[in-house]
């Protein structure tokens, strides 16, 4: 384990509150299965300990946010966007949620990733991609945003895109402006992840977003959910 890591000082130094922890490569040469084994069951131990203890700081965050009326919240939110403070923007969009704001929390999400601040392959990103797609029956479209992020990410990792910004734009449009200069197809854009998509269990304000994003960036969303619409307005 390098000691000069910015993982050796998140993982193990804040999280688990040790700097005591050391590998000497030598011991490869008689056990290297054991050692490998060891080296990741330790540090399986010390990622856990980790997520519990960023976990534990997001529900505190969660809390005291629940516990303030909708317009400081709201603000809250549009600096948390503006810092490009994850870890604040998660918590107030949760709230958020629990309150119907779904639309607010688009327009913020979608700031912050056409701004440039969603890298591919962060711990920032992972966990936001992780915390939309659970709105995916509330709000399909931030649900299937964070779908996208975690299939573009993949892409990314694997070479397939060179540009390690996820953004809004590439998912509406389906489009990659390369760093190599040449446009690049994503997996899926907004209208193929809204295909077929139940809208019964949406917000009402998911009907507004997909208005305003088909206008924003200019693309047809009315095939993909005209049988949805009628569907939802039936139930």
């Amino acid at each position: 384990i390098a000691k000069n890591d910015k993982e050796y000082q998140k993982y193990i130094v804040r999280a688990a509150g040790t700097s005591a922890w050391d590998y000497d490569p030598a011991l490869n040469i008689k056990n290297p299965k054991h050692v490998i084994d060891a080296i990741d069951s330790v540090l399986g131990d010390i990622s856990v300990d980790y997520d519990r203890e960023y976990q534990a700081s997001l529900n505190r965050r969660t809390t005291y946010y629940s516990r303030i009326h909708s317009g400081v919240l709201n603000n809250d939110f549009k600096k948390a966007i503006n810092d490009a403070d994850f870890e604040r923007v998660i918590a107030t969009m949760r709230v958020m949620a629990t309150r119907g704001d779904y639309d607010k929390v688009l327009e913020g999400i979608i700031d912050l990733s056409d701004n440039g601040k969603i890298i591919a392959g962060t711990e920032n990103a992972n966990v936001l991609f992780k915390e939309l797609m659970a709105f995916k029956d509330a709000d399909p479209v931030l649900g299937r945003f964070g779908k996208f992020g975690n299939i573009e990410t993949a892409a990314w990792s694997t070479g397939k895109r060179q540009d390690n910004r996820i953004t809004f734009e590439q998912f509406a449009t389906g489009k990659v402006k390369d760093l190599d200069g040449e446009e690049k197809t994503t997996k899926f854009n907004l209208a193929q992840a809204l295909k077929g998509t139940s809208l019964v269990k949406a917000e009402r304000t998911v009907f507004g977003e997909i208005n305003n994003v088909s206008q924003k960036y200019g693309v047809d969303l009315f095939d993909a959910t005209l049988s949805n619409v009628s569907s939802a307005a039936l139930n």
